[in-house]
């Protein structure tokens, strides 16, 4: 079980690093906000905002740092590969936890600081890397409870999206027309369907991270919050490869590749996770 955690860890910031050396952040936003730390940062060197617009340095410094939060991964990803070796460097898995946190907050900040489903969407992707090492050190309570939340949430405020709370995705309701066919207002009221789900398999996480600390659930409550868990691996694979697999187009494999394959190694987490819940729950 710890391998599978650790090449899905190694993965899952492989993805992520190609996405920041490759493509950059989601930091724009942030910096150059004129509301929030753009405004504060041309206040505190005395300088117009429109000036720092127009500065290559400060475009350059920000391609750099995406640079380097996309190393840094890189970098934790092969302490994760050898941590039996390379163990006394854990300060990266700590310091890529903080990072992924950053990154996740960008998109948030994407979409004005208004959908909190955005932020914590991710919380999976966020705690994954701390997962394994908890694994490795065999503290099963904490990663049963830390997993079960993560995992929650991000069913949870994926679901808000689905069912419509905030806007559907354009892409959610492209996979379920290229991939099955739909039309596009069957694909929509699927997607609702698919919200209320996500929601119920929140709900039953939480009650299994209740009944794995408070109770002793009988058989059958049992059968029923595992069944839950496979619905998440389940799903959790199928909506990541759909974005892999959605997004081919035939003759561009290369482009295919470079634009679209991390999509599906940032999303590991989400049917990793519920697979570790019932491993669990199964000893």
């Amino acid at each position: 079980m710890i391998n599978l955690i650790r090449y899905s860890a190694v993965l899952m910031l492989l993805g992520r690093a190609y996405q920041h050396i490759r493509w950059g952040g989601p930091f724009r936003d942030m910096f150059y906000d004129p509301q929030g730390f753009g405004g504060w940062y041309a206040k505190l060197i005395g300088k117009p905002l429109k000036d720092i617009y127009n500065d290559h340095f400060y475009e350059n410094f920000l391609s750099y740092f995406a640079d380097a939060v996309g190393v840094i991964f890189l970098i934790t990803a092969i302490v994760i590969l050898f941590f039996e070796q390379l163990h006394k460097l854990k300060g990266f898995i700590y310091t890529s936890t903080l990072l992924l946190g950053l990154v996740f907050f960008g998109f948030f900040y994407g979409k004005n600081l208004a959908q909190y489903g955005m932020l914590f969407e991710h919380t999976a992707q966020l705690v994954f890397p701390l997962l394994f090492m908890w694994t490795y050190q065999r503290k099963n309570k904490l990663v049963f409870s830390v997993g079960s939340i993560a995992i929650a949430l991000t069913y949870l405020c994926h679901g808000l999206y689905a069912y419509g709370y905030y806007p559907q995705p354009g892409h959610f309701a492209d996979m379920m027309i290229v991939g099955f066919g739909m039309t596009e207002d069957f694909a929509r009221n699927v997607l609702v369907g698919i919200g209320v789900v996500d929601f119920i398999f929140a709900f039953l996480v939480f009650i299994g991270l209740f009944a794995y600390y408070y109770l002793k659930p009988k058989k059958f409550l049992t059968s029923i919050l595992l069944l839950n868990l496979w619905y998440g691996v389940v799903w959790g694979l199928l909506t990541a490869l759909a974005r892999v697999y959605t997004s081919y187009i035939e003759g561009m494999f290369l482009h295919w590749m470079d634009q679209y394959f991390l999509e599906f190694l940032v999303r590991i987490p989400h049917f990793i996770i519920p697979f570790m819940l019932i491993k669990q729950m199964r000893k």
